[in-house]
């Protein structure tokens, strides 16, 4: 039996390295897994420190080292970029953005965007209404501004969200609203446009890009979008390889996800309704079919997981759902406590969900099924409206953003 459990832990954590870093929205590829070690069971003694931020946001916690960034709203007009230290919970800097006069959707926020990191450089996106600009900027580790720049206008009800991905010295950049959008790519070191596709929408597009490395030679893109539905971009070129239009025709918040069974891969992903589709992958990568799309299952901002063939998908209502995903099947349900935005994420065997309200639960999928384990109220600070940010993990702690509070748990 000992030797079957070991089996397991390993299968679950094969794509993620034990000492991983989180560098992005969801972690490493956006895949929302980690391989740390955490208490069977988290509870208040396990609450680490505490740091307040300048205000609310629904910025997710990023890591690199023993470095951890967020944004934070402030009262001066402007939002606040942070530089947190993961082992003590100290501020080792800050660095102002200005938004100006820009007001958001209630379900929005001026810091409501995720950074990205590389071994050296802090990637970071907002909106600033002086120049009726989105900006794009970088900073070192240390907090120093490398470079900024405009990347367009914005058109869109519920605001300005942009979370970039990165690879290769590359940003990668979905600028898609009701204006003049595109996706893009920019150089790290410089900020040069490297290429541009432009994609005129009828709709905003919050999902993340996912960047696909096939092998050691060829590395693609994966974009969603209520206009383009699903596109796979070539990195180097940004020319469209292929477009599976029917995957998505509104607004995605959602961000696609890479599931792999026994050498095949998909791509999966929601819109606004709750349709969910999949998308099959050839081996060459050329085209993609629809292997299985269907509406009222998908959710509508949390982004899904995967354990093989085991899809779960936290809709926003609280429903956690288990499907078989190559019979396209659900198997098991547990209702949370609440509602949901934040995206779940899997630690080893167990998926960590945290309401709106500031609840977290636990649910094991070990043995085939989905089991709740336990809950914690993690008493988010009074003012905060709601918590929609995406919890991060490195090295057996627990990073968690409630309101204008950052918890770590360990």
């Amino acid at each position: 039996m000992k030797a079957l459990v070991t089996a397991i832990s390993l299968i679950l954590c094969t794509t993620v390295p034990a000492d991983e870093n989180w560098p992005r929205f969801r972690g490493i590829d956006g895949q929302g897994k980690s391989s740390s070690t955490l208490p069977d069971k988290i509870s208040k003694s396990n609450l680490a420190w505490s740091f307040k931020l300048s205000g609310g946001g629904s910025s997710s916690p990023v890591i690199w080292g023993n470095k951890l960034f967020i944004q934070a709203e402030n009262k001066k007009k402007s939002i606040n970029l942070y530089c947190i230290n993961v082992t003590d919970g100290k501020e080792l800097w800050s660095q102002e953005l200005n938004t100006g006069d820009y007001h958001t959707h209630k379900f929005n926020n001026q810091a409501a965007t995720t950074p990205s990191l590389t071994e050296n450089e802090v990637i970071a996106t907002w909106y600033d209404a002086s120049k009726q600009q989105g900006m794009l900027a970088v900073f070192n580790h240390s907090g120093k501004k490398l470079w900024e720049k405009q990347v367009g206008s914005f058109k869109g009800k519920h605001g300005f969200t942009i979370n970039t991905a990165n690879a290769k010295d590359r940003i990668i950049l979905s600028h898609l609203h009701q204006g003049t959008s595109y996706i893009g790519a920019f150089d790290i070191k410089t900020g040069k446009q490297l290429w541009k596709l432009d994609c005129p929408s009828e709709d905003v597009a919050y999902s993340t890009p996912l960047i696909r490395h096939i092998n050691d030679k060829t590395t693609e893109i994966i974009v969603t979008g209520p206009s383009i539905g699903m596109m796979c971009l070539d990195f180097d070129s940004g020319k469209l390889k292929w477009q599976q239009r029917k995957a998505h025709d509104k607004r995605t918040v959602s961000s696609p996800v890479e599931i792999k069974i026994k050498g095949q891969s998909y791509i999966t992903g929601s819109q606004k309704d709750k349709q969910y589709t999949a998308i099959k992958l050839p081996d060459t990568g050329n085209s993609g079919s629809i292997h299985w799309q269907e509406r009222k299952i998908g959710s509508y901002v949390p982004t899904h997981l995967a354990i093989e063939n085991r899809l779960f998908i936290l809709q926003d209502n609280g429903a956690l759902s288990e499907y078989d995903f190559i019979n396209k099947k659900r198997v098991g349900q547990i209702r949370l406590s609440g509602d949901c935005y934040s995206s779940p994420i899997l630690i080893k065997s167990k998926i960590y969900c945290i309401t709106r309200s500031g609840v977290l639960e636990v649910i094991d999928t070990a043995n085939g099924k989905m089991t709740k384990v336990h809950s914690l109220n993690l008493n988010p600070p009074e003012d905060t409206i709601w918590v929609d940010a995406t919890p991060a993990v490195k090295e057996g702690r627990l990073f968690v953003r409630l309101g204008n509070r950052l918890d770590c748990y360990k």
